[in-house]
C-alpha cells in the first residue's frame, strides 16, 4: 500500500516573483510632445533621388538564347 500524503504543517506561500517584485506604481499621465512649427523654405523641391542621379546606364542588350532554333539535327560524322 502507498504512502499517504501528509500535507506539511504552516502556511504555502503562494505568491510570485511577478506579484512582489512588479507592484503597482502610481504615475502622472504623460503629455504628447508636440513638434516645434517650422519656417517654410522658398526653395524649388527637387524630387530626384540619388540612385535615380548616380545611376549609369551600362551598354548592352538581352543575350542570345541557349536554345537550338532549329530541331533535331543528327550527327553527320556517324554512319
Amino acid at each position: 500500500k502507498p504512502d499517504e500524503y501528509r500535507a506539511q504543517p504552516g502556511d504555502m506561500d503562494l505568491n510570485t516573483m511577478y506579484s512582489t517584485e512588479y507592484t503597482d506604481k502610481l504615475m502622472q499621465k504623460v503629455n504628447a510632445i508636440k513638434p516645434t512649427e517650422r519656417r517654410m523654405i522658398d526653395a524649388k523641391f527637387q524630387a530626384e533621388t540619388t540612385y535615380r542621379g548616380d545611376y549609369r546606364k551600362w551598354p548592352g542588350s538581352k543575350p542570345p538564347s541557349m536554345r537550338a532554333q532549329s530541331g533535331y539535327e543528327p550527327p553527320v560524322h556517324l554512319s
